[in-house]
């Protein structure tokens, strides 16, 4: 008996050490394709705007706090677009809205940078409003989601799984099943997070 709860430990601390591993990857790939973002927003000559801030996870803003010499989380960028003003402190340019619907002119930034945000919303009907919204507001979209489509989870608040085609992205919806592709024009994909 002694030998099994031995070994169900060690599975639990293996589980425990590849999940841990998983999200170092995955913050990692967010700072690696924010500096995509920001050199590409040093080109175009035009401001940034980053959806969803720094600290979307919890967990993130913990983990920066304490050790920040990891580098795990990006910047602000020269606004910063959320429907939660938490999620963007303590940028210095907040502005309170939704991805839906976002208030700033056609093509008024260079690049918009938005990580794990759009697997969040409910229907496909709101990922295509939303991405219709990036492409309108910045000549370049660079979009962060789970690697493993299907991986998105109730857990996390997920409600789409999203994985990257030829040129746009494959959605489905978690409840329902409802399937497509949806193209997306200038997108820049960056596709190495891992979703626990």
């Amino acid at each position: 008996m002694k030998k099994i709860v031995k070994l169900l430990g060690l599975i639990g601390l293996t589980i425990i050490g590849i999940g841990a591993i998983k999200q170092y990857q995955e913050y990692k790939e967010r700072h690696n394709s924010f500096e995509v973002a920001r050199f590409l927003t040093n080109i175009e000559g035009k401001p940034l705007l980053v959806i969803g801030g720094p600290y979307g996870s919890p967990v993130l803003g913990f983990i920066n706090r304490i050790l920040p010499s990891l580098n795990l989380v990006h910047d602000c960028g020269d606004v910063c677009l959320d429907i939660n003003s938490k999620s963007c402190n303590p940028c210095n340019t907040f502005t309170q809205g939704d991805v839906r619907s976002i208030p700033y002119t056609d093509k008024f930034f260079g690049v918009v940078y938005i990580a794990h945000v759009l697997e969040h919303l409910e229907t496909i009907e709101n990922l295509k409003n939303a991405l219709s919204e990036l492409q309108r507001v910045a000549d370049n979209v660079i979009i962060v989601i789970p690697i493993e489509f299907g991986q998105a989870t109730h857990f996390w608040g997920h409600r789409l799984n999203l994985g990257f085609g030829d040129g746009g992205l494959l959605v489905q919806e978690i409840e329902g099943g409802r399937t497509e592709f949806i193209p997306i024009k200038n997108l820049i994909q960056t596709s190495l997070d891992i979703t626990v």
